[in-house]
């Protein structure tokens, strides 16, 4: 096998640069690594502020919380859990805690 000439290496070149993304293409994301200033931060602030005026029309619109009714307590669902042998592990445990405490 001979070594390749000048024209084939050039090939090989532009074969291998057409696999590379081109950069002009890919996206770019700005990254900073220093702290911004005093005024930036407002500034930041500031806009996302007008963003924040477009979601308090949206939140005005959400139905007014109201207390809920009983079959969503969790009593009687502990009154059910009570007898499990595991619950009662559980609470003969914590309560040996409590009395070294």
């Amino acid at each position: 096998m001979s070594a390749p000439d000048e024209n084939q290496i050039k090939q090989i070149i532009s074969e291998q640069a057409m696999k590379q993304p081109n950069p002009d293409k890919m996206k770019v994301t700005k990254i900073e690594l220093r702290k911004k200033t005093l005024k930036e931060l407002e500034e930041m602030a500031t806009a996302r502020s007008k963003d924040d005026k477009d979601t308090d029309e949206e939140e005005a619109n959400l139905p007014v919380p109201h207390v809920c009714p009983s079959e969503y307590s969790l009593k009687e669902l502990n009154n059910q859990l009570i007898p499990l042998p595991i619950v009662r592990a559980f609470n003969s445990a914590e309560g040996k805690i409590r009395k070294k405490q």
